[in-house]
């Protein structure tokens, strides 16, 4: 273990801390990522990396498509917009509607972790 710890411990600090680039080098060293965990990656990094933003968002976005657990191309299209509008000057309603579309798939942590980065941009 480094003096870092755990790879998912430093990646949650850096998450909590708002360190993009740390929760990208942490999220590299781990095996996989809960679906709500990766979105935590992408909304740190929007505020920090917007090349690293995109790839993430991207990823993201690939791994929710190829579960398809309650979600059609309609919702799929919705969280792409999402994830695009939430540069702009008002991100709530492109989060309201990503959290509409993860609670439908059982990712209950999802609205807390989508509010808090709310509260934290303001």
């Amino acid at each position: 273990m480094s003096i870092k710890g755990s790879p998912y411990a430093w990646f949650r600090r850096s998450i909590e801390a708002g360190r993009g680039l740390d929760a990208w080098a942490a999220a590299h060293e781990l095996e996989s990522l809960s679906l709500v965990d990766a979105l935590a990656l992408c909304l740190v990094l929007l505020d920090e990396d917007a090349v690293r933003y995109d790839r993430a968002a991207v990823r993201w976005v690939g791994r929710l498509a190829s579960d398809a657990r309650g979600l059609d191309l309609v919702g799929l299209a919705l969280v792409t917009d999402a994830l695009a509008a939430l540069r702009g000057p008002d991100p709530g309603p492109a989060l309201a509607a990503l959290a509409v579309v993860l609670e439908r798939r059982g990712e209950r942590d999802a609205r807390e972790l989508l509010e808090a980065w709310l509260r934290r941009r303001r």
